[in-house]
């Protein structure tokens, strides 16, 4: 599954990202994996908003996250709303403050 999600810059995690990249809050990059053994179900992330500027608000940061896959065939059977649940806990392992509001979903594609 395909899950486009946004949340508000303050709510990602107030670090500077080694060798001068800059802060996680301006998601300085193209997006992350996440091995299976963070125990995380999301797979990936494009940051979005920084690979395309102009796409959501200038305080937003958009994310397209991707879940599932051949060795979590158990997603097939979960509700629309309980894959959002599953991409919105690993953000927040990832990427968010422990306080960070819900995402806003902008958009889902499963197959």
């Amino acid at each position: 599954a395909a899950v486009t999600v946004a949340y508000p810059k303050s709510s990602f995690k107030d670090v500077e990202l080694p060798n001068g990249f800059g802060n996680l809050q301006n998601l300085p990059g193209f997006g992350s994996l996440n091995p299976r053994t963070e125990g995380t179900r999301t797979l990936g992330t494009l940051w979005s908003s920084s690979l395309f500027p102009g796409r959501c608000p200038e305080d937003y940061n958009l994310l397209l996250n991707y879940i599932g896959g051949s060795r979590d065939v158990g997603l097939k059977d979960l509700t629309d709303e309980e894959i959002i649940g599953e991409v919105d806990k690993g953000c927040r392992q990832v990427l968010l403050k422990p306080n960070a509001p819900e995402p806003k979903v902008v958009g889902m594609k499963i197959w």
